[in-house]
């Protein structure tokens, strides 16, 4: 969140003689950044949710239900703050989706944590864990293709080029167009 704060205060620069377009990429930049995160973290996270279910171990029931129902108060509020400034902003998107996905992992783990001392309560933490990584992936996933799309100079979705180019050379009685930026 403190990267996209970051690239939020820096993407509102004027555009200068050495960014003559400004910086308004740097919020994409950060965008790809906390979802490659997220899949590093992740990553990290499967491989120990998988250790744990060869040595399970039991948990610290009070806490682990303490910190995850603090964790799941601070999300719903910093979620519901954010929702609706998300539709055309890819920064503020991810800071969204990764607050949505703190909400779910905060409620997966309050949860967890109720049931922890089930007779197969030592087994909900991995799970717990490896459902949150299953949510994070799916939503990370979108998140980083649209960042590289935007960071590679991809064609706006839904801008059809050939149609673009065609009404350019019949509005303007061109013969051909050979090299076209979109």
């Amino acid at each position: 969140l403190a990267l996209a704060l970051a690239a939020r205060i820096v993407s509102r620069r004027r555009p200068s003689l050495r960014h003559t377009f400004g910086y308004h990429r740097m919020e994409v930049i950060a965008a790809f950044v906390n979802g490659a995160t997220l899949l590093v973290i992740s990553t990290l996270l499967v491989r120990a949710a998988i250790l744990r279910f060869f040595e399970p171990q039991a948990v610290d029931q009070k806490v682990m239900l303490f910190v995850a129902v603090i964790g799941l108060m601070a999300n719903l509020f910093s979620v519901a703050l954010l929702r609706g400034h998300d539709a055309h902003d890819l920064n503020i998107r991810a800071a969204f989706l990764h607050l949505v996905q703190d909400t779910a992992s905060s409620a997966i783990v309050v949860f967890a944590a109720l049931f922890a001392h089930w007779h197969l309560g030592i087994y909900l933490d991995p799970i717990a864990s490896l459902v949150v990584i299953g949510l994070i992936f799916f939503g990370t996933y979108e998140l980083i293709r649209r960042a590289l799309h935007i960071l590679m100079q991809g064609t706006p979705p839904g801008l059809a080029t050939e149609e673009l180019r065609a009404g350019i050379i019949g509005r303007f009685g061109l013969k051909d167009i050979y090299h076209i930026h979109v």
